[in-house]
């Protein structure tokens, strides 16, 4: 009997052949659609998406943004990465008070410089991997932060130098002040250590022109060194001056004149900070620097103080306002040429001065 059925079993699968194998490809297309259907099943991707976020806050992440807050100075800040809710399939992470005894959202608690230095940690530890040498640019790291953050910032961004270049816009002095004495240090660290390389900082000076922005230009006598500063004023622009005089041209000189003993000024003040006073106190910098400094305050004299006094005294008459009844009277263009080759020729002569020995003790 079951012989029989066998037979007419293959009978029955030879009279139907082609339905059978139409069948069984069709059987093979629906199981490959229902494979293809759950590889893109959302329940599969979210669950994806909840284990990199898992690997990725315990393999690093979290101690990344820790490690950053401590390093911008604000480790005391009570703030952690939690996961967010975002796209699906896509990792995103929100900030969090750690410890709150109420919910409340970071913008409530933290105040704006806070938040920012707490943003900037997040930044530097997604960014800052092993290997990345990408360039790093930012725009006013330090707005809205207090004089101590900006320290920290600045300390960073430095060792950030180190390994890959880093652009900074900004329009505050301050910040400018701190990225100058980071660069003076890191120079002189390269000076006394083997192997040490210092980190190249240069300055670009943008302006803006009517509509058109973000013009680079040459740095001002403000920002320049002194002696180079002192000759520029000398040289260049008061041969500006010089046309406006011989040409007639009564309020353009005056302006010009008036701007320049201005800047002659400014460029004095400088020099009494960073060539008499050798650095150790300078503007937009809280800290007095003293290290392998104060032997050089030896070398200044009487008629040192003497010759910047007199500059200063002439000079500063334009800082301040004049009574349209007896306005002072602009300096002859030879007496502020004369003025400002011999603060140039001063600072080559101060630099080059020994420093003089100490007495010995008795």
């Amino acid at each position: 009997v079951e012989e029989l059925r066998g037979l007419k079993m293959l009978d029955w699968c030879n009279d139907n052949l082609p339905a059978l194998l139409a069948e069984l490809a069709r059987k093979r297309k629906v199981a490959q659609l229902e494979a293809a259907t759950k590889t893109t099943n959302t329940v599969v991707l979210t669950r994806k998406k909840n284990d990199l976020a898992k690997d990725e806050l315990t393999g690093g992440y979290q101690q990344r943004f820790e490690q950053e807050l401590k390093a911008l100075g604000a480790g005391r800040l009570r703030v952690k990465l939690v996961e967010a809710k975002g796209a699906k399939g896509r990792v995103t992470f929100g900030l969090a008070i750690t410890d709150a005894k109420t919910a409340a959202p970071p913008s409530e608690v933290l105040s704006e410089g806070e938040a920012r230095i707490a943003a900037l940690a997040a930044f530097l530890a997604d960014v800052t991997v092993a290997g990345a040498t990408t360039p790093f640019l930012f725009d006013d790291p330090v707005s809205s932060l207090d004089i101590e953050f900006e320290e920290r910032v600045v300390a960073r961004l430095f060792a950030l130098a180190k390994t890959r270049q880093v652009l900074v816009f900004t329009h505050r002095l301050s910040l400018l002040a701190l990225l100058q004495q980071a660069a003076e240090a890191s120079a002189d660290a390269a000076k006394i250590t083997e192997g040490v390389q210092p980190v190249d900082l240069r300055r670009v000076r943008m302006e803006r022109m009517g509509s058109r922005i973000g013009l680079a230009t040459q740095l001002s006598e403000k920002e320049l060194a002194v002696h180079e500063a002192a000759k520029q004023i000398a040289e260049k622009r008061l041969a500006v001056a010089e046309g406006h005089f011989q040409g007639g041209r009564v309020a353009e000189y005056d302006q010009t004149m008036k701007a320049i003993c201005s800047d002659l000024r400014i460029v004095t003040e400088r020099a009494v900070e960073e060539i008499l006073m050798n650095k150790v106190v300078t503007r937009f910098r809280r800290s007095v620097t003293t290290m392998n400094r104060l032997p050089h305050l030896a070398k200044v004299n009487a008629e040192d103080c003497a010759f910047l006094d007199d500059l200063m005294t002439r000079l500063s008459v334009w800082e301040h306002s004049q009574s349209e009844e007896a306005p002072a009277t602009l300096p002859d263009i030879a007496v502020v040429r004369q003025d400002a080759l011999s603060l140039h020729k001063w600072v080559s002569d101060f630099k080059k001065r020994k420093v003089p020995e100490a007495a010995p003790v008795a």
